[in-house]
């Protein structure tokens, strides 16, 4: 526990915790997500909290995600990237979402973040780049075909 936080805070963090996760099925996310929170904001200085809020947020939008349901991916992958660290493949997933829902331009903002956070000398970082560009590519065909570009 951090300097300056105080126990009854913690405790309450952690049941906050533990009720998200007993409420949180396909139906709940809402609930989960609210409990999540109010106990990251319980104890700020907790990455622990923090981290538990971002991952339930990524879990919940790639079960939106998998479910066909872009607009709630984008939804989550957004509160994930809010609270946690610059993230390329949230930024590569939120892409993806915002192409799915039809939003081009979107997606080449997010991708665009997402280049900027990779390096290019890395193996993996190299790999996610060519597939970014490859999307880039597409969604660039597709508005040409709208006449949008």
């Amino acid at each position: 526990m951090s300097p300056g936080t105080s126990d009854d805070g913690y405790a309450r963090a952690v049941e906050l915790t533990e009720e998200a996760m007993r409420v949180t099925d396909e139906t709940h996310y809402a609930e989960g997500e609210r409990l999540l929170r109010e106990a990251m904001e319980l104890v700020p200085d907790e990455p622990h909290f923090v981290n538990n809020y971002v991952a339930f947020c990524l879990q919940i939008a790639h079960n939106c995600t998998l479910g066909g349901e872009p607009a709630g991916a984008i939804v989550y992958y957004r509160k994930a990237l809010e609270h946690g660290t610059d993230d390329a493949e949230g930024w590569m997933d939120l892409g993806a979402a915002y192409a799915r829902n039809n939003q081009p331009l979107e997606a080449l903002q997010a991708w665009q973040s997402a280049l900027a956070l990779l390096n290019p000398k890395k193996g993996r970082d190299k790999e996610n780049i060519q597939n970014i560009l490859e999307n880039v590519r597409s969604v660039q065909k597709g508005l040409k075909r709208q006449g949008m570009e």
